[in-house]
């Protein structure tokens, strides 16, 4: 497997991840390559391996100009900047709440995975997830908005088997649905969830 062809590199202390861009729409893929152009990815430097990503969702698909350039995560680690450098006519800064957001563990044994719906539903601003894993393992849960955007990141480590609920704060993103997605294992669950203020 050949290696990312890196645009940036930023160093994330909270969760000991060096995150790398990986190229871009103008460089051809080499054979046997896994990179996505326009994406970020978080090698965990304990575990040896890339365990998370992050994707800039361009406005115009396939602008062989929008090239990955700079990311830059705040002082407590829990928002991050990412840019581009390109034409393509939008916002070149997108600004990320990775959300340290509170969990819950319920003392309840699953008997697999399961996603719950979120409630309330509709919510403003705050909502509950509840969600179970029967093994334990890397656990990940993102909110992603209409057009696809990841705009939080509300669990991203290493989880017990178990199930749990996360408290979601809205407060700073804005009235629509969104669609919040749970990867555990091999298995990816989505819900959607709607937002009114």
């Amino acid at each position: 497997m050949l290696g990312v062809q890196c645009e940036s590199f930023a160093w994330r202390p909270k969760t000991n991840q060096l995150w790398m861009s990986a190229g871009s729409f103008q460089d051809k893929p080499d054979a046997g390559t896994k990179w996505t152009p326009g994406t970020w990815y978080a090698y965990d430097v304990v575990q040896k391996k890339v365990v998370d990503s992050l994707k800039w969702k361009f406005d115009v698909a396939g602008n062989a100009n929008e090239r990955p350039r700079g990311m830059a995560f705040t002082k407590d680690g829990n928002n991050v900047f990412i840019s581009i450098f390109g034409e393509g006519g939008h916002p070149m800064v997108q600004k990320l709440y990775l959300q340290g957001a509170a969990v819950k563990d319920l003392n309840e044994i699953p008997t697999g995975y399961a996603l719950e719906q979120n409630y309330p539903n509709p919510f403003n601003p705050t909502t509950q997830i509840q969600f179970s894993i029967p093994v334990t393992g890397f656990v990940s849960l993102k909110v992603y908005n209409a057009l696809g955007q990841e705009v939080a990141v509300l669990i991203n480590e290493v989880k017990n088997t178990g199930t749990y609920e996360v408290d979601f704060n809205a407060a700073k993103l804005s009235s629509g649905v969104y669609m919040y997605t749970l990867n555990a294992g091999d298995v990816r669950i989505s819900k959607k969830m709607l937002l009114v203020k």
